[in-house]
C-alpha cells in the first residue's frame, strides 16, 4: 500500500465507489468512504430535496467515522455534482481537516448541470491544499471510464 496517497469519497448510487475503486488500483492507496451519520434516503427525489435544503441552509452534516490525514500528502476526493457543488458529507470532510500542504486530485462525476462551482468550493473548504487537474466523467463512472480513469492518474505524475 502507498502510505501517502489517501482516496476519499462520497457515494451515494455506489457510482464514486467504482471511481475511487480504480484509482486504489492505479495508486495502491488507502480508500476512505466518506459516509454521513444519517444516511440520505434511498429515493432519488427525497435526496435532492434534502441536498438542496442542506445547501441553502450551509450545512455540514456529523461524518460516522472519523480519518487522521497528516500521513498522506496526495489525497483523491470524490464527490459527485449535488447542486452544482459538492456533496454536503464532502463538505464536512474538507472543512474538519487540515489541508496545508496536502495535494487534492478532485475526481467528479456529474450530470446534465454540469460541474457547478465544485473546484473553487473545494479550495475553499480545504485550506492550504494545493488543487491538481481534476477528472470530471460525466454519468456513472462505470467501467467504459476505466481508461480515463488510468490516463488522468498517469497525468498527475504523482510517481
Amino acid at each position: 500500500m502507498n502510505n501517502n496517497i489517501l482516496i476519499a469519497y462520497f457515494t451515494w448510487s455506489g457510482n464514486l465507489r467504482k471511481m475511487a475503486k480504480e484509482i486504489q488500483i492505479q495508486t495502491d492507496g488507502y480508500l476512505y468512504e466518506i459516509t454521513p451519520q444519517n444516511a440520505y434516503p434511498n429515493d432519488y427525489f427525497q435526496t435532492i430535496y434534502m441536498v438542496q435544503k442542506e445547501n441553502e441552509e450551509d450545512f455540514f452534516p456529523k461524518l460516522k467515522s472519523e480519518i487522521d490525514i497528516k500521513k498522506y500528502d496526495i489525497i483523491f476526493i470524490g464527490s459527485p455534482v449535488w447542486w452544482y457543488t459538492i456533496a454536503p458529507p464532502v463538505k464536512t470532510f474538507l472543512k474538519t481537516h487540515d489541508f496545508t500542504g496536502k495535494k487534492i486530485a478532485p475526481f467528479i462525476s456529474y450530470g446534465d448541470n454540469g460541474i457547478g462551482t465544485i473546484e473553487a468550493d473545494i479550495l475553499q473548504l480545504a485550506k492550504g491544499a494545493k488543487l491538481m487537474n481534476a477528472l470530471k466523467i460525466f454519468g456513472t463512472g462505470e467501467s467504459e471510464h476505466k481508461n480515463e480513469i488510468d490516463c488522468w492518474v498517469e497525468q498527475l505524475k504523482i510517481f
